[in-house]
């Protein structure tokens, strides 16, 4: 398992397609061997949540523990 941590687009870059570029390269942990990704979101940041469920991403229990209320967790088997 391998976890993706802090990837954001800065909002004025929003809509040009960088986020769905992040997805595809963090898709190469497959090629490194990690069978699963997991992702943990904020919940306000439901249009980003979405285009995690678009690229197959899967809300999952919590599996840890944050200092950042309202967190959305997602996991996507490689």
């Amino acid at each position: 398992v391998c976890e993706a941590k802090r990837l954001f687009v800065l909002e004025e870059y929003r809509g040009l397609g960088i986020g769905r570029a992040l997805v595809k390269a963090v898709k190469t942990a497959k090629e490194k061997g990690f069978k699963e990704m997991r992702i943990s979101v904020e919940k306000k940041l439901g249009r980003e949540i979405e285009m995690y469920k678009r690229w197959s991403f899967m809300e999952i229990e919590k599996y840890l523990e944050s200092v950042v209320p309202d967190l959305v967790y997602l996991s996507l088997l490689l």
